[in-house]
């Protein structure tokens, strides 16, 4: 019996020796080979794609991070997690949280002002962000690569949004995003003057007027030169932009004088002429894309039939199948509603479309072109609507040539409201409130007299 004992306390002190060599073994993989799971609901705990890209591209430079913010700060540990979401994707990351009232000569030497700011510095090379986010972060990080910002021309004088105007129908906050990607905004008049030699991308937003002949002629030299051109333009009105529409069918875009009506726009609460895009064409700006993309009052916008001769042309969205193209704009109603016709052209329908020149030893100037059959869906009011913001931003991107920032930008965490019916939140009062309380005293109660027996 004795050496039965010993023989099973020495099984017992072999299998705990192995279980602590097993879990060791374990907890250095782990730590050797790091990964990470993110089973929120659209990987909301995770970097964007964008993200990786910037940190990708920094190749394997040291990039050291200081976040100014205080120690008592609520909101440190959720910054933490972030930073240590960076470290995860570029391994020479290091970050430091700096209290400015603890070390005032750090604050002094990068000219920090305000609590929240971050700077990134690779090597001599210093950026900055103003606030602890992903979305201010990630911008800051480009800069590093990218130390001049490319600059973005708006066109003027034929009634077009401008990134200076705040309204709802203002293009401030699409300026604000094209800054944060190291782009610079300027407007031009293309009647006082050209293109400037170090344009990258010229915007015409919206115009309520059409092109001049001289501004025309100027926008086609730029665009034989090699320019890069975004063109948002509205279903027609009273005015005419003949000369516009006639140069895009030279580039291999067909503007119809017309407006889409999608039925199953209601479904989404908008209106017939409010099509919510789901489907998108093969193009660089549209890979891995599948936000909707919301287009309130939309022309469709088609590639030439038959093509241009040498050129590339793609539709980059499309309407779905309830959609069709009104071309009697008179009998769209106040509601926005209108009756299908059998000479209205069905959808799906292509309301955005990207060429492209292609390179030969004739012709090594390769233009690159956009055009989407609205403008509103990039102002303030609706730009941060689902995919609105990448879209136009993927656009730019292309246009301007950095395909390796077309991506799905930074996400807001979700807002995910409880909605009860009515009489249930009463419930939910009496259940948690007086219901729970009331039974855990007839439990006590019911112990006390089981006692007393």
């Amino acid at each position: 019996m004795k050496w039965r004992g010993i023989l099973a306390g020495t099984h017992v002190v072999i299998l705990a020796i192995a279980l602590i060599v097993i879990f060791a073994v374990l907890y250095l993989i782990a730590v050797q080979f790091y990964h990470r799971w993110d089973l929120t609901k659209d990987s909301f705990l995770s970097l964007s794609s964008q993200t990786v890209r910037v940190l990708k591209s920094l190749g394997d430079r040291p990039v050291s991070v200081y976040v100014f913010i205080s120690d008592q700060d609520s909101d440190k540990a959720n910054v933490r997690v972030l930073l240590e979401q960076y470290g995860y994707y570029y391994k020479k990351w290091h970050y430091e949280f700096v209290d400015p009232e603890r070390k005032p000569a750090l604050a002094k030497r990068f000219g920090v002002q305000s609590y929240g700011t971050v700077i990134a510095k690779a090597g001599d090379i210093e950026s900055r962000a103003l606030r602890p986010t992903e979305e201010a972060i990630t911008p800051a990080l480009l800069r590093l690569i990218q130390d001049k910002a490319k600059a973005v021309y708006f066109t003027t004088g034929h009634g077009e949004h401008s990134i200076e105007d705040r309204s709802a129908l203002g293009f401030s906050s699409l300026g604000q995003y094209l800054t944060l990607e190291n782009y610079s905004c300027k407007p031009i008049l293309l009647m006082r003057s050209s293109v400037a030699e170090g344009c990258y991308l010229v915007v015409i937003a919206g115009p309520k007027q059409d092109f001049l002949d001289d501004e025309i002629k100027a926008l086609r030299s730029y665009l034989d030169k090699g320019g890069r051109l975004l063109v948002l333009i509205d279903p027609p009105e009273d005015e005419s932009l003949d000369r516009l529409e006639k140069m895009l069918g030279l580039y291999g875009v067909h503007l119809e004088r017309d407006v889409v009506v999608d039925e199953m726009s209601k479904l989404f609460g908008s209106d017939y002429l409010v099509p919510v895009i789901t489907q998108y064409g093969v193009h660089a700006i549209t890979k891995d894309f599948s936000l909707p993309l919301i287009l309130p009052l939309v022309r469709s916008v088609s590639v030439v039939e038959g093509g241009a001769k040498g050129i590339d042309a793609a539709p980059l969205a499309f309407t779905g199948e309830g959609s069709w193209a009104e071309k009697d704009l008179a009998s769209i109603d106040e509601k926005g509603e209108a009756r299908r016709e059998p000479a209205d052209t069905a959808g799906p329908l292509s309301v955005a479309v990207a060429t492209a020149k292609k390179i030969s030893k004739e012709s090594p100037g390769a233009f690159r072109l956009v055009v989407i059959g609205d403008s509103d869906f990039a102002g303030n009011r609706y730009i941060n609507l689902s995919g609105n913001k990448d879209f136009i931003l993927n656009s730019v991107n292309w246009l301007a040539g950095e395909e390796g920032m077309i991506a799905v930008r930074p996400k807001a965490y979700p807002s995910t409201p409880l909605l009860l019916k009515a009489g249930r939140d009463k419930v939910i009062f009496f259940v948690s409130v007086v219901g729970l309380p009331l039974l855990v005293l007839a439990v006590g109660v019911a112990v006390l007299i089981s006692r007393r027996r």
